[in-house]
Order: C-alpha cells, then structure tokens, then sequence
C-alpha cells in the first residue's frame, strides 16, 4: 500500500483554476496467486474430490477462507481445508465456477469450469496387497503423455513413486487387516492435461489378510490362531501362564484357563444315576470313546441319541473338555478315548 499525490483540475472559482488534493489509499492485494487449472474434469457418477490448496501458491502460517460462487447443485466446498466433493460425480454439462481465496493479505479469485467427461487418461488401477508391517504398493498409475501428476497431500496415508512408465501408489506405513479401519484404502489422484484441464479418479483397494504371519510373536500362525480359537493379538489367549504355542502343542485347549497341561485326561463318576464320563479331547486329534470288561478287548462305543449320534465315528479334538453318559450296568465297564493323528478322508 501507499500513498499518491497528485494535481486534479476542478471547477472554476472566479475564472480561477483550483487545486484539491487527493489521497489515494491503495487495497490490500494477496502476495500469493491462485494456480488453479481452468477445467476440473471427473468421471460421470464417480465421485469426485480435489483439494484446492494443492494448485494454490498460499503463504504458509495464515489462515485461508476457501468460497464458491456459482456452485453447482451437488457439488459442495470446504471453507477451511479447501477441499471441493462432489459424492455423485459433476455435472455432465460445463459449469463455471469462481472460487475465491482470503487470507490477512487479501484475496485472489479464479474462474474455473466443472464437467464430468468419459473417458478419462488417467489409468489408476488398485494392486489389493497383503498386510503387512512394511509398507506395501496399493495401486499403479498411468498417464498420457504431456500429463502431469498434481502433488498428494501429506495428509493421505499413501505417497506417489515415479517409476519407469509411470507411478506406483505406496502406503506410507504398513497396513493390518485385523484393524477394520486399515481394510479398505481410498487411492485419490489428480493430472493436469497440456491445456490446462484437471483430471481426477479414484480407486478403492481392498487389503488382503496374510495368513501366515505371527502379530503377537507366539510362534502361531494366525491360521492355527483362528483354527484353534486363540488370538493373534495375545501370547497368552486365555491367561492362564501358558502360552497358545505350548497349549497347543499339549494338546489342550489355549482359550480355556480350566484346560491345560498337565490337568488331566480323563474323569468319571456318578451323576444322576449314570456313571459320567468326562475327557479332554487333544487338539489336532482324532477321538473315538471306547469300552471295555476286561481291558484287553476294547470296542468303539456307538450313540444313537443327542449330539453324540453323529459323533460315533469319532471327531476332531479341540483341547476342551468332552462329556457323556452311560447307564449303570451290574457288570464292570471301563471306558476310555483312543487319539490318534489320524483323520478319515472322508472329514
């Protein structure tokens, strides 16, 4: 700003010319321009986004006030971050909307066309990578020659990497599946064409699960954590001071503090009038319940009521503790489990 003085020739008084002065105080102008391209183009029905302050050339450590003025329906702007959305994709038909910037300096505006066309160049196609506590590619990108690839914000949880024919999209972090919030990436970018026109897509990439990795450090896959209903998360499922590693290799059941090494095998006793046979079914085993009279001869027990019915053949052990109930013969009856590695085919 300054100030200007200078002569300014007024009406006669008495044939005499006169002089006024004039003080011209000239208005805060932005040190700073808006860089906006001249046309935003998205695709039609995809949701679009684009952050102006990305193509500003703003002075940093002010805060600046984002407005629209002929803003089409659907289309809505952030006042403080600037960011312009429009969740159904822009209008099919060019609008013109002029955007205008202020911050302590002044103010900058700039007209700009929206329009959604089809097609777009821009290739953005996602990669679905495993998790991983590594940093891991979501996506590659693809742009017509002459295109340029508009800057990604630091707020978004992925970054651009120029590589031979284009750009990879790399997470800045790594990624877990078992976090809902780390599933699904949301890949955004932005190209300016040689005219001048903005370019935006969007990808959604789907994180794969790694079954094989080992988050708590227990030495169990999360593949046997989920198979024998332990958690990848704890060491020590069920808190019991023995970890899932060597409850499973106990055969017991690592989610039950009641079962663990060492706590028993087999139990019986009388219950309401028949005798109670209680056992713990070994994990990764296959049971079969057997009586005998005279403990040389054994035969596998055969149900023919309740749950037990299907089980006959013999089940897969799952490092609980199993029970059923036999009448009360005058004779002696002994029973017990016989756990085997091996499973039928046919299971």
């Amino acid at each position: 700003s300054g100030i200007s003085r200078f002569k300014m020739g007024g009406e006669s008084l008495g044939g005499t010319g006169t002089e006024f002065p004039v003080i011209l105080q000239a208005s805060n102008v932005p040190s700073w321009k808006m860089n906006f391209p001249l046309k935003l183009i998205g695709r039609p029905g995809i949701p679009f986004s684009f952050e102006l302050s990305s193509v500003a050339d703003l002075p940093s450590g002010q805060t600046h006030r984002f407005e629209a003025i002929g803003l089409p329906y659907g289309v809505v702007l952030d006042p403080a971050s600037g960011i312009l959305s429009a969740p159904n994709g822009l209008p099919t038909q060019a609008q013109t909307v002029t955007f205008v910037v202020r911050n302590d300096n002044g103010l900058d505006r700039r007209s700009v066309s929206l329009q959604a066309e089809d097609p777009i160049g821009i290739q953005l196609l996602a990669c679905n990578p495993q998790e991983s506590q590594n940093t891991v590619i979501l996506a590659t990108l693809r742009l017509p020659a002459g295109w340029q690839l508009s800057p990604i914000s630091g707020v978004q949880p992925y970054v651009a990497r120029e590589v031979f024919g284009g750009w990879e999209i790399w997470s800045r972090a790594g990624l877990d599946y078992e976090n809902p919030q780390e599933r699904i990436v949301n890949v955004s970018v932005s190209a300016t064409d040689p005219l001048g026109g903005s370019h935006s897509t969007s990808v959604e990439v789907a994180l794969l699960n790694d079954p094989w990795e080992d988050a708590d450090g227990d030495t169990v896959r999360e593949y046997f954590e989920e198979l024998y209903g332990s958690s990848d998360q704890l060491a020590d499922t069920d808190r019991d001071g023995v970890s899932d590693w060597q409850e499973i290799q106990a055969g017991t059941s690592p989610k039950n503090p009641a079962v663990r090494p060492g706590s028993g095998s087999a139990f019986g006793d009388n219950h309401n009038g028949k005798f109670r046979f209680q056992f713990h079914a070994g994990i990764g085993k296959w049971v079969t319940v057997q009586s005998s009279d005279d403990l040389v001869n054994w035969y596998s027990e055969t149900f023919s009521e309740g749950e037990w019915a299907a089980l006959t053949q013999g089940f897969e052990g799952d490092g609980e503790i199993w029970e059923t109930e036999f009448p009360i013969t005058s004779g002696k009856q002994f029973y017990r489990t016989q756990q085997t590695n091996f499973r039928p085919v046919s299971r």
